[in-house]
């Protein structure tokens, strides 16, 4: 190679870097402008799914609006820095998912847009699809989504399939089906090259890279997409594998439906509140599965070395070893113990508290307080069962809040197991509050917040959402003694308004089994 053509050759390596630089300012600035309001729509959400009076069915919607906003926000991660990927760089992030759940929940959100155009979204989940795999979720989401969203696009009449089945091996294949207008012959060749259209129209509707992110994420995962395309339709296949998960011999049901009336599930609730233990006992059971209670990390731990547990529901917040903590070392554990599944279930709900929870090793997160639905519907996320229970709603008059009183009893089918709660909550209360004086009084605020956070959940369980408001307000702001002293001040106020109304309603409850107990 000649002196001129060296020259010309570092030349054009020097306005390809510069080039690169000014697509990554591009991309930097782009991403800033894209990620703030996806950053208002998750922190909505968040908010919304932390209010205590949110219907269950809202908070599905809610939660599906959530999943969706995390898996756009990754999805905006990955398609503004594609040099990222093309360099290698990217890391999956490995978790124990059911992929069955993935498939049907993509189906479920997508449906609504293609209902509008007349079109049928079907779900096929064979009943040999192993139940728990390791990988990374949040990234066959963002393939699955992009192959349905262009299924959509690309069909105006018919319908679209979205399936899975085991393939060889460790294989999973994913098919999307769709009975579109087909890809033309002269672009089966580059269709997954950047900035190819599928249609000469397409190029005011479109990035044209979308098939490429789909493509290399598919091969980062160790897998291969192909598609086979005629005049009827289009149908793309992704073949990836994962590793075996916790229960990975597990199979979902027959049909596509995720829920079955199968055994019993075994589960170790891990609370250091009395209340939250009464109230979780009582609801597993009208759900009709097993449980054990531990009150610490370490016990949790112990139980769970002598116990194959499938679904431990850790709290967050308890003294010495915290659920965090408590995950990590459970996880430690590797294959000395059968691992389970571990779902936080916490009154933390802050941004960024999900994510520090499942980055402990827990596999999902539940906040408080938790209904009987939405507790029903996490176990049968995880186990494939279907929780169902009889209601027998009761008129409450209490003056804290009918319908939270109301609910508790409905969700727990028992109005003496409600009026257990509410004694142990009184006396629990006197013991909180004795914390939360002496430790405002002591210095150790850190004590005393921790007491607030856990009379925030219960209080609003109750339906004493003043009280729920003002230790949400005190943990979060008690960050000083002047502070703490000022903020101690409401919390008592309340305590002593909700004690006085929860022990009226004791009453009334006692007159009216003493009633019915007399000939």
């Amino acid at each position: 190679m000649g002196e001129q053509q060296v020259a010309k050759l570092i030349q054009n390596i020097a306005e390809l870097e510069e080039a690169l630089a000014d697509r990554s300012r591009f991309i930097t600035r782009l991403s800033h402008e894209m990620r703030s309001p996806l950053h208002a729509i998750q922190g909505l959400a968040e908010v919304l799914l932390g209010s205590a009076t949110v219907e269950a069915i809202d908070r599905h919607h809610i939660e599906s609006i959530d999943r969706e906003a995390h898996v756009l926000r990754r999805m905006i991660d990955d398609l503004l820095d594609m040099s990222k990927i093309g360099e290698g760089h990217m890391e999956l992030q490995v978790a124990s998912f059911m992929p069955a759940a993935v498939v049907d929940s993509i189906g479920l959100t997508n449906r609504p847009q293609a209902e509008l155009k007349g079109l049928e979204l079907l779900v096929e989940i064979s009943p040999d699809t192993p139940r728990v795999v390791l990988g990374d979720e949040y990234r066959l989401r963002q393939i699955l989504v992009n192959l349905i969203s262009n299924a959509i696009k690309y069909t105006d009449s018919g319908s679209i399939v979205l399936a899975v089945a085991p393939g060889a091996g460790d294989v999973l294949r994913f098919d999307v089906v769709d009975t579109g207008r087909g890809i033309p012959a002269e672009k089966a060749e580059s269709l997954f090259e950047p900035y190819s259209q599928m249609h000469s129209a397409d190029s005011n509707t479109g990035t044209g890279i979308g098939l490429t992110i789909t493509k290399m994420l598919v091969e980062l995962m160790g897998g291969a997409i192909t598609f086979a395309s005629s005049a009827s339709g289009t149908t793309f296949t992704c073949e990836i594998p994962f590793r075996k998960g916790r229960r990975a011999t597990d199979r979902v049901p027959d049909g596509h439906e995720l829920s079955s009336n199968l055994e019993a599930v075994k589960i170790l609730v891990v609370d250091d509140s009395e209340v939250n233990q009464i109230l979780a006992s009582a609801q597993i059971k009208r759900l009709g599965h097993e449980f054990d209670l531990a009150g610490s990390g370490p016990d949790a731990i112990a139980m769970i070395r002598d116990t194959p547990y499938d679904l431990v529901l850790m709290d967050w917040h308890m003294p010495e070893v915290d659920g965090l903590e408590a995950a990590r070392r459970i996880r430690a554990l590797g294959d000395e113990v059968a691992q389970p599944t571990i779902v936080a279930m916490t009154a933390s709900v802050t941004t960024g508290d999900r994510d520090r929870c499942l980055a402990a090793g827990m596999d999902d997160y539940l906040p408080k307080p938790v209904s009987l639905s939405d507790l029903g519907a996490m176990i049968d996320r995880w186990s494939g069962t279907s929780s169902t229970a009889t209601s027998d709603p009761e008129v409450s008059t209490t003056t804290i809040d009918d319908e939270a009183i109301a609910r508790l009893v409905d969700d727990l089918g028992d109005r003496s197991v409600a009026h257990s709660i509410v004694i142990t909550f009184l006396t629990e209360l006197r013991k909180w509050r004795g914390e939360l004086e002496a430790g405002v009084s002591s210095g150790d605020l850190e004590t005393a917040r921790r007491a607030a956070h856990t009379v925030k959940s219960t209080a609003a369980m109750l339906g004493a959402m003043s009280l729920s408001d003002a230790c949400k307000m005190f943990e979060h702001d008690a960050t000083t003694p002047i502070n703490a002293e000022r903020l101690l001040k409401s919390v008592l106020e309340n305590a002593d308004e909700t004690e006085r109304e929860l022990t009226k309603r004791v009453d009334e409850w006692d007159e009216e089994i003493n009633k019915k107990g007399q000939p």
